[in-house]
């Protein structure tokens, strides 16, 4: 199944990337990062919980014109690395996205991925992210890629680092629905705790700020970790 299900998951990633050169061909190029293809773990389709973790943008300069099988080593070094606290290749990332990251990937018995809602970022040091007509460009292909990783990975959690509502309300409609009960401006859903747990068709969705967002008070990662931890107690008990 997992070989199959990585087979599948590459043969998407290349159509989405071809519809990607004809819809926005201007974020296709100098300036702009590869997109983020995530890699699948040996072991995830054998763990009760598989915890996606979707952050806003990735960071750093990267180049545009990278291959999908690169793109997805990348994604599977990078994080070995950091789950092990850097190595040589990498370092450790002190960041706080990364400080909350290592936390929820203690967890006992989950397998945890690492992606991103807007894919590709401005490519620069500091903050990568998109204009907004650029992201709107991002996100107008027929394939909406998020959706689709989710259908093949099946993972039983996804756990936001920070959204965009527009991104989502295009990649995943169905979800935006719920956290916007009322349209784009409606925020009841998670405006008092500034994070909200959501079960929507069988997979818990939780959606947290940035852990970089500062405005958050000294309790606010303990209630992101504790909200997690609750989300996962059935399938861990399982």
């Amino acid at each position: 199944m997992l070989e199959e299900r990585r087979k599948q998951l590459y043969k998407i990633y290349k159509v989405w990337e071809t519809e990607l050169k004809s819809v926005c061909p201007q974020i296709i190029a100098e300036g702009y990062s590869y997109p983020y293809y995530l890699h699948i773990p040996d072991d995830w389709f054998e763990r009760n919980v598989r915890i996606m973790i979707v952050g806003e943008e990735g960071a750093g300069t990267k180049h545009y014109d990278e291959t999908i099988e690169n793109a997805q080593k990348f994604n599977k070094e990078y994080l070995q690395s950091q789950l092990n606290h850097g190595d040589a290749n990498y370092g450790k990332n002190c960041s706080q996205f990364w400080h909350r990251f290592r936390k929820i990937a203690a967890i006992p018995g989950a397998s945890i991925v690492w992606n991103n809602l807007d894919k590709i970022h401005i490519s620069r040091k500091g903050n990568g992210k998109l204009k907004v007509k650029d992201r709107k460009a991002l996100h107008q292909t027929p394939t909406k890629i998020l959706q689709e990783e989710i259908r093949l990975l099946e993972p039983t959690h996804v756990v936001f680092f920070g959204w965009y509502g527009f991104s989502l309300q295009n990649e995943c409609p169905n979800v935006f629905d719920k956290l916007y009960p009322g349209g784009p401006k409606d925020y009841s859903v998670w405006e008092s705790e500034k994070m909200a747990s959501l079960s929507i068709d069988g997979i818990h969705y939780i959606f947290t700020y940035h852990p970089g967002w500062r405005q958050k008070g000294k309790d606010y990662e303990d209630k992101v970790l504790k909200i997690v931890e609750k989300a996962l107690e059935k399938n861990t008990a399982e």
